[in-house]
């Protein structure tokens, strides 16, 4: 993952680089992208990138105007050589425009270097891909690569083998696409799992299509969501005459209501019917289970429940974070007084959790969010052998902060707080990409200490 968030960044560069076609540094020390840069009289007239505006400075308050290497344009090695010696005393006087300067720098001394030979690399991309499940996912990580061979190819010797390479596994990949939406559309119902997966991967195909058209998709699309809508609140609407219906069946039909409601429903109509419903359902399953008291989220506390939750006030205290968005389906309650934990030495975390809702077949896991300077560390401890019974889950995990770098510090909240640790319920829906998991309850912090 680390990897690619590398690649990313460093193709947001090259996407600057390429809108710019000057980059004009000033005595001052200011750096300015520039789409373009001409002498009148003792000024340089330039186009600001960055707002389109035309602006004018005098050339006496310039140290050097550097051009953004033209991929297929061939440069003499004294017009190479000329170039590099002004970014080497931009930089020389304004070391804090290194990182731009650093990148430029690389793109023109790359052209002193033999031409690579980049045509086995690219076609074991495409071999690679062809040979793969030719996914969304697996498609926006080969044209990355390619993205990276094109960055590599200064003189634009393989532009038109990249530019067919990039062609060739998009059209694969919306075929592919298309086939697999086929094949989930011809159950019949259409499961709300396999919904889910059509609509992620319906998503993804729109973002990478460009001037493909979809359209002759929606029609599809609409037939197996009204499939996947009826069936499933006709499997929720059995649950209201079950006879000897368990707790966990009431909350799996809530979680699917919940899920048709965000998920599936279009229109007040449809939205109205499912809410009423999920009323129905939350009403007649208070009324079933009278050792259960339900708050007004409708989570089911039993004594054990509450009087666990008095002892433990005050531990790991409960915190909502306003730029988490979250849907509340979990109630997290710590099971024991363990302190402080250890950056270095790490510790047991154990929580119970309560449910207002199980949504079937999907995911769960625990994030742990760490706030340090200028930067935040996350990770998700996956729970596949996590057990709701009853609406009640016990969450047991190590943790040793494996994914926080040796050098990282981190740093209280603004309101005061001490660093700590910060531990969250989290759901991922089948189809979902691996990273893609939504917060579903408030999280519980936990004093980090040294």
């Amino acid at each position: 993952m680390r990897r690619f968030s590398l690649l990313a960044v460093l193709l947001a560069f090259i996407a600057t680089t390429a809108s710019a076609d000057r980059y004009i540094v000033t005595k001052q020390g200011d750096g300015i992208w520039a789409t373009r840069a001409n002498r009148d009289g003792s000024n340089i007239v330039y186009s600001d990138r960055n707002t389109g505006e035309e602006r004018t400075i005098a050339e006496g308050e310039l140290i050097a105007v550097i051009p953004t290497v033209r991929k297929g344009k061939d440069y003499t090695s004294e017009d190479v050589n000329k170039y590099i010696d002004r970014i080497q005393k931009a930089k020389r006087q304004h070391p804090r425009l290194k990182r731009s300067l650093n990148a430029l720098l690389s793109d023109w001394k790359a052209l002193l270097k033999p031409v690579e030979d980049l045509s086995g690399d690219i076609e074991a991309l495409i071999k690679r891909f062809m040979e793969g499940e030719r996914s969304v996912g697996d498609y926006k990580k080969t044209s990355m690569e390619l993205g990276m061979l094109s960055y590599k190819d200064k003189r634009g010797r393989f532009n038109a083998q990249n530019e067919r390479a990039q062609a060739e596994v998009k059209d694969a990949c919306i075929l592919a696409g298309r086939e697999r939406l086929a094949a989930l559309a011809a159950s019949d119902p259409v499961a709300l799992d396999a919904h889910a997966e059509m609509e992620i991967l319906h998503k993804g195909l729109r973002k990478i299509a460009g001037e493909t058209d979809l359209s002759d998709l929606e029609a599809m699309m609409e037939k197996a969501r009204l499939s996947a809508l009826h069936s499933s609140f006709a499997k929720c609407k059995r649950a209201l005459t079950r006879k000897a219906a368990t707790l966990d069946r009431y909350l799996v039909a809530i979680g699917t209501l919940r899920r048709l409601e965000r998920d599936v429903a279009r229109g007040d109509g449809e939205m109205n019917t499912l809410s009423k419903l999920k009323n129905e359902l939350g009403r007649k399953m208070a009324g079933a289970f009278p050792d259960y008291k339900f708050n007004r989220q409708g989570f089911p506390f039993h004594a054990g429940d509450l009087t666990l939750r008095a002892k433990m006030r005050g531990a790991m205290p409960p915190i909502r974070f306003q730029s988490i968005e979250l849907d509340e389906q979990c109630f997290l309650i710590p099971r024991r007084h363990a302190g402080a934990i250890s950056k270095s030495g790490g510790g047991p975390v154990t929580l119970r959790a309560l449910f207002n809702q199980v949504w079937h077949r999907c995911r769960y896991g625990l994030k742990v969010v760490v706030y340090g300077a200028g930067q935040t560390h996350e990770h998700v401890h996956v729970l596949p052998e996590l057990k709701i019974q009853n609406g009640h889950a016990d969450v047991d995990v190590v943790e040793d902060f494996g994914f926080l770098p040796d050098d990282f510090q981190p740093i209280g909240l603004a309101d005061g707080t001490p660093p700590a640790a910060y531990y969250f319920m989290v759901l991922q829906v089948p189809g979902a990409d691996e990273d893609d998991w939504q917060a579903i309850s408030l999280a519980r912090g936990r004093r980090l200490a040294h």
